[in-house]
């Protein structure tokens, strides 16, 4: 049963992350609207990953390879989540 209940939060919470990581929802709405991650250890990992995003900056941020690192294995942790049955 329980699994069953956790599905459709990993579903939106890869939804969410999409939408986060494509630009059409602010940090704030995906940190007020993301399911409950205490049950699941990959959701959890995918909220600290939104939470400690690293901003890209031409001067003092993280370098354009070391961001790109960041957002495929972001993907990574999505595909994951969709994917699981």
């Amino acid at each position: 049963m329980t699994k069953n209940r956790e599905k459709p939060n990993k579903q939106y919470a890869s939804y969410m992350a999409r939408k986060y990581f494509s630009g059409r929802i602010s940090k704030y709405q995906i940190i007020d609207g993301f399911p409950d991650y205490m049950n699941d250890l990959k959701i959890k990992l995918l909220y600290n990953r939104i939470l400690e995003k690293p901003k890209k900056s031409w001067l003092f941020g993280v370098s354009k390879e070391k961001y790109e690192d960041y957002i495929l294995k972001s993907y990574e942790i999505i595909e994951e989540l969709e994917s699981e049955k």
